[in-house]
């Protein structure tokens, strides 16, 4: 396994083994497609071995798939997610992203056809991210102080910590 790193300022991917050695690189900087501008999330599609990254572009955000070389593959129009606040692969293969606006996640598949959708809205207040863990969504709360954790049918399971506890995950 490797360790994918969004490097934000620089404009790219940073790929290194689990011990910290530097393997490679890839991205150029701009805003058409294949390029990469402040990229802030990056996923690993494990069947495939594709990475999933959500950049500025010209949007607040987007959504481009990529070789394990860093070759373009292609872009998934996400215009009904605002801010890509967390970005997740389930065990299907979806690619998982939750919008820290509306605080909503979305399943789409990899030919970028959005397949459901749960507003989260009632459980939290601002998503910052997510993690997948088998058939269990974990998505950290910021500003509600918690993580929340649903099913892959957008059912709510639990809560992890709370204020005080788990301040800022």
């Amino acid at each position: 396994e490797e360790i994918i790193v969004a490097d934000t300022s620089n404009h790219r991917i940073q790929i290194f083994e689990k011990n910290g050695t530097y393997r490679s690189e890839f991205g150029t900087p701009g805003k058409e497609e294949g390029q990469l501008w402040y990229p802030r999330k990056v996923a690993v599609m494990k069947n495939c071995g594709k990475f999933v990254i959500c950049d500025r572009g010209n949007e607040r955000s987007r959504m481009q798939i990529f070789t394990k070389h860093g070759h373009f593959v292609r872009k998934i129009g996400i215009r009904y997610i605002d801010i890509v606040a967390g970005l997740a692969i389930t065990r299907q293969g979806h690619i998982v992203a939750v919008d820290s606006v509306t605080p909503t996640m979305f399943f789409i598949k990899e030919n970028g056809e959005l397949d459901k959708w749960f507003d989260c809205q009632e459980y939290m207040c601002e998503p910052s991210d997510i993690a997948v863990s088998g058939s269990e969504l974990f998505v950290c709360d910021f500003k509600g102080h918690t993580v929340v954790v649903f099913d892959e049918n957008g059912n709510f399971k639990r809560r992890i910590g709370y204020d005080k506890i788990t301040n800022f995950p």
